[in-house]
């Protein structure tokens, strides 16, 4: 369904006879053009004050442009007193799947992510409606704009294009994306893997811009483009992202005929592609491309830039290392998921919150020692997880009603031009899929490809649609001006809620850099200020308290002078607390807080030890194979004097990483504190066999042998140890305490540069 005023026919020949200046024709005009810039400005969008500098702005403009096109197109209802709600093959599939959507948010596990999405992503309910609603407008308001409309999109990609050179070269690149990328480019969308998909979308439409133009000069400039964009395709090293250009290419196959015609063109393309790749320095035609490569490459990406686009290609076929190594880990992960919560799911945006438990140990041990997967990497997956195999359905019964959709149209379809660049769009959609199948959806990328979906509705729209109904407006004009004031105020509410996300982000931005520059200044409050602005801007944030939180933190331990016991640092210890507290209220589904949470108790000292304890005891019931979290509760246990819940920690923190020397040797130690001094003995042999000269696990074993009261050895131990290291002076105490026993020893001091739990 869709908000039309009269069929755009009537409209379009009321302008012509119109002399004056008339609401509806202007307000039409701002829909327009509003619904064409977010082709433009959505993807190119970023700011450098914001400490989100490329999804979040792009979310905020993509909002504030809809709101603008949506507000226009209420002006024109009302000028024109009537609603037309127009009709198509896609009105219940998608108002089903929103329906799904809806549901789910409900019953979902995290409402506050279901409905808003997470920090950096912003994919939530609110989001997927603004999706839907950029649908609408492309359908209905680009009718009679869908060339200009793809000829934006190709145009705006051949600038991202552009940047991707000028990064990949080290000339004139307005960013240098690349050295955070292992030397992939990303450009103005911030991440190699989301240029490529925004790239999967473009470029077939840059082709089909190419053989749809009549024009000798038209043609030629679009088969540069093309050009452009599949060499920054290619520059990405995404490989998701190619799959999908290439299982989307035989698509077009569909006008033979025009690409018949056009096949000496098109042979010069490719030619004329492979001398840039080539002087690119990624595709080895000639024998000094590696040299060009590496002449322009910056010293910290140079291992990367130099690699062939052949090298990446082989290295699909490997599924046992790297990333796709990793994909396969996830998903093996997420797969339970499915079958926990078959119908409805845990909640859109909720795939970090629930895959926790069920990370297995290969991607623990890799990728998840620092961080838990936030997404699938697989959009079919996410959404059987998220929304359940209900949400799934409602979303393959939205692609199968497009798909269906096109190929009527393309069998009645008689204009050449028309056909081309719906056969385009069906290319650029069906690889965006494709992709989908290792990736996932963000602004820049998602909100191009549900407005392609509009443009194609646009193009396949006919004469012989009838709208569904029309609703009459009342004519009094009292009643309008009340009407488009409560529009107005809608807007402007809105609008704010668009732009209050910004204005947060920039507070906590300022707020790192104050902080920063005043961290030895005697008052840090002009910071600390500027992150309560923001979370004040936007309550419902977790990440904004966990910064804030951090930043507290850090001017506890170091920020200024004082003990942690005293003063100002007390109270940025309390105010820490506090607002880690706020954080997990919001989201206490996300073991990664109380992880945090758990460590700022440790900063506390003794007295909230055991707060400590809860909180990692939580993270491992949440995450098992959390690296971090089962040393936090291995340390916090043996603090406690709780030995054998500290050797189950230590335990499965060396399963996840086996070859931690210091977990090993501290698991020793807690064997022997235990009394399984067989268990100790046999680890640390172990440890010293492979490394002799290894001090920490020599004093260890003196400790086991200690604790065995196998007295010669220990002495013989702590010895060598004092041989190696005469500063050791643990192993001095090891020795005055065998010289001179204690009745009630009180365990052993602390290895050097270790937990401080022994």
């Amino acid at each position: 369904m869709s908000v039309l005023t009269r069929d755009a026919t009537q409209t379009a020949a009321t302008a012509v006879e119109t002399t004056g200046w008339r609401l509806d024709v202007a307000a039409r005009q701002v829909a327009v053009y509003a619904t064409l810039a977010i082709f433009l400005a959505v993807p190119l969008i970023f700011t450098g004050i914001t400490n989100d500098m490329f999804d979040l702005p792009k979310l905020v403009v993509l909002r504030l442009l809809t709101i603008v096109a949506l507000l226009a197109l209420v002006a024109v209802a009302l000028a024109k007193g009537k609603v037309v709600l127009g009709r198509t093959m896609l009105d219940v599939p998608i108002l089903a799947y929103l329906a799904v959507l809806v549901v789910t948010t409900i019953q979902s596990i995290s409402p506050t992510n279901s409905l808003n999405g997470e920090y950096s992503r912003y994919d939530g309910l609110y989001t997927i409606v603004n999706y839907v609603l950029l649908y609408l407008l492309a359908a209905h308001a680009l009718r009679r704009h869908v060339f200009t409309a793809v000829s934006v999109m190709a145009l705006t990609a051949l600038v991202i294009a552009l940047e991707v050179f000028a990064e990949h070269l080290s000339v004139a690149a307005v960013l240098d994306t690349a050295k955070y990328f292992d030397g992939r480019p990303a450009s103005f969308l911030g991440n190699p893997d989301f240029l490529g998909a925004y790239l999967t979308l473009a470029t077939p439409i840059a082709l089909g811009l190419f053989l749809a133009s009549a024009r000798r000069s038209a043609r030629i400039v679009w088969a540069i483009v093309f050009v452009v964009l599949v060499a920054a395709l290619a520059l990405s090293f995404t490989r998701a992202a190619w799959l999908g250009f290439l299982a989307g290419l035989p698509i077009f196959l569909i006008e033979w005929r025009i690409l018949a015609k056009r096949v000496f063109w098109l042979l010069a393309i490719v030619v004329a592609l492979a001398l840039s790749l080539a002087l690119l320095g990624v595709l080895p035609l000639f024998p000094r491309a590696e040299t060009v490569a590496t002449q322009h490459t910056a010293p910290a990406a140079e291992p990367s830039r130099a690699r062939s686009i052949l090298e990446r290609a082989a290295s699909t076929r490997d599924i046992s290392s790297g990333t796709a190594a990793v994909r396969l880990q996830i998903w093996e992960s997420a797969l339970p998921l499915v079958a926990e919560n078959p119908i409805l799911g845990t909640g859109p945006n909720t795939f970090r919150a629930v895959i926790d438990k069920h990370i297995i140990p290969a991607y623990a041990a890799g990728e998840g020692r620092d961080h838990d997967p936030d997404r699938a990497h697989n959009n079919y997956l996410q959404l059987a997880v998220t929304t359940g195999l209900l949400g799934l359905i409602a979303y393959l019964v939205v692609l199968g009603a497009f798909g269906l959709m096109m190929w009527r149209w393309l069998r009645r379809e008689a204009r050449p031009r028309a056909r081309m660049l719906g056969v385009a769009i069906l290319s650029a959609w069906f690889g965006y899929l494709a992709q989908d199948f290792f990736f996932f959806g963000v602004i820049g990328t998602a909100s191009q490809w549900w407005l392609l979906m509009g443009l194609a509705v646009a193009l396949s729209a006919t004469a012989s649609q009838r709208p569904r109904f029309a609703l009459t407006v009342p004519g009094r004009a009292v009643f309008r001006l009340l009407v488009g004031i409560a529009a107005v105020v809608l807007a402007a509410y809105l609008a704010f809620g668009a732009v209050r996300l910004w204005l947060a982000d920039y507070a906590i931005e300022q707020g790192q850099k104050l902080l920063l520059s005043q961290q030895d200044a005697p008052d840090p409050e002009v910071g600390l200020q500027k992150y309560r602005e923001a979370i004040a801007l936007v309550p419902d944030q977790p990440y904004y308290y966990e910064m804030y939180a951090s930043a507290l933190a850090i001017l506890a331990i170091g920020g200024h002078s004082g003990s942690p016991d005293s003063g100002p640092q007390t109270r940025y210890l309390d105010e820490t607390i506090r607002a880690m507290n706020s954080a997990v209220n919001l989201d206490p589904q996300f073991a990664a807080l109380y992880l945090r949470r758990g460590a700022f108790y440790e900063m506390y000292g003794a007295d909230h030890q055991l707060d400590a304890l809860k909180d990692y005891r939580r993270v491992v019931s949440m995450y098992p194979y959390s690296y971090y979290g089962n040393q936090g509760l291995a340390e916090m246990a043996r603090r406690l004097g709780l030995t054998s819940e500290a050797i189950g920690a230590q335990r499965t923190a060396l399963v996840v990483v086996p070859d931690d020397r210091l977990g090993r040797i501290y698991l020793g130690l807690d064997y022997a504190n235990a009394g399984r001094v067989a268990e100790a003995q046999k680890l640390l042999e172990e440890l010293l066999s492979a490394d002799p000269g290894d001090t920490e696990a020599r004093f260890a074993l003196g400790f086991a042998f200690e604790k065995q009261r196998q007295t010669e050895r220990a002495f013989t131990e702590y010895r060598a140890v004092l041989e190696a290291d005469p500063q050791h002076e643990r192993a001095r105490v090891g020795i005055a305490r065998l010289e001179n026993p204690d009745p009630t020893p009180a365990g052993h001091p602390p290895l050097g540069g270790m937990m401080s739990g022994y």
